[in-house]
């Protein structure tokens, strides 16, 4: 999603919290903080846009948001997950071999 190495390690950072899922107040406030990492580290402004697709998740509709001059939020339709990239992965991740776990290195 960030190019930089600074908006990953926040991405990263946002991945990593233990919350449950859903809308919280701690998610809408990162989720500020990445988008304004974001518009930061892309030079974002009043001669540089940049349109940015998201799925419907509560802390990207927040009413809370602040959007930088030069990003536009884009939401895809609500239960298309045919339009989501990661959920492709999901065939994967449920294959019997992709949820082996094993007793040593060597196996």
């Amino acid at each position: 999603m960030i190019a930089s190495p600074k908006g990953r390690r926040l991405a990263n950072a946002v991945e990593k919290q233990s919350l449950p899922g859903g809308y919280s107040p701690r998610r809408a406030l990162l989720f500020n903080q990445v988008l304004a990492d974001f518009a930061r580290e892309f030079k974002l402004g009043q001669d540089k846009h940049i349109i940015l697709t998201l799925d419907r998740a509560g802390w990207h509709t927040s009413k809370d948001l602040e959007i930088s001059v030069g990003l536009h939020l884009e939401y895809l339709p609500p239960y298309s997950p045919e339009l989501q990239p990661a959920e492709r992965l999901w065939p994967l991740v449920n294959e019997q071999g992709a949820n082996r776990s094993f007793n040593t290195l060597e196996d």
